[in-house]
């Protein structure tokens, strides 16, 4: 791993490297397994970043909470978090203001979709023509919003029913937000839809 990056670093002039520390193994394990079962050698992206300081060394694999990401990165120029954010991109949502001490862009996920809608619409409209549209590309993101909240299916479900009608897509997104509880869609970046639930009294 070291002379690799030595060699790309000093001929090729990379400067930042993201490392995911796993020895894959071609034969018997599923492209999915070698991403879970080769244990991970964090140890050698430390020393990797030790020994080439004058580089950005980034680590990838296992980081799956924002804690996470601090506790990874403290020693390296960063940590990504790949599958974990696509799956639920609300857990992420404290990333600004817990790694990079500025606020958080959206105040909550209605607020997050009106701005999103916004930038849909408007892709939609330069990017649209003929018989293409952008529209199923510029939805899939959505999907995952509300993952493990009440009404994340209902919402999902609304997706791919009202994508097909011939409606601006900011309204898609609207009418599809409509499906879930309001306490789901306003409660604040760190906090769950299900702990923001009022309570039956």
């Amino acid at each position: 791993l070291a002379a690799f990056v030595d060699r790309v670093a000093d001929k090729g002039g990379v400067t930042r490297f993201v490392v995911h520390a796993r020895c894959a193994i071609l034969a018997g394990l599923s492209p999915d397994a070698n991403r879970k079962v080769p244990p991970l050698k964090a140890h050698l992206v430390a020393r990797l970043a030790a020994d080439r300081p004058d580089l950005e060394i980034v680590t990838n694999g296992e980081v799956a909470s924002v804690d996470g990401v601090r506790a990874a990165a403290a020693p390296l120029a960063g940590a990504m978090v790949g599958r974990d954010a696509c799956r639920r991109p609300w857990h992420y949502a404290t990333i600004d203001s817990a790694v990079y001490g500025t606020a958080n862009p959206a105040a909550s996920r209605r607020d997050a979709l009106e701005a999103y809608g916004a930038y849909a619409a408007a892709v939609e409209a330069e990017a649209a023509g003929g018989s293409y549209s952008p529209r199923r590309a510029l939805l899939k993101p959505l999907l995952p919003l509300f993952h493990g909240d009440a009404g994340t299916g209902a919402f999902k479900r609304a997706v791919d029913a009202l994508h097909r009608e011939p409606l601006p897509v900011r309204d898609v997104i609207r009418a599809a937000a409509e499906r879930v509880p309001d306490w789901v869609l306003d409660s604040a970046p760190g906090v769950a839809g299900r702990a923001a639930a009022p309570v039956a009294g």
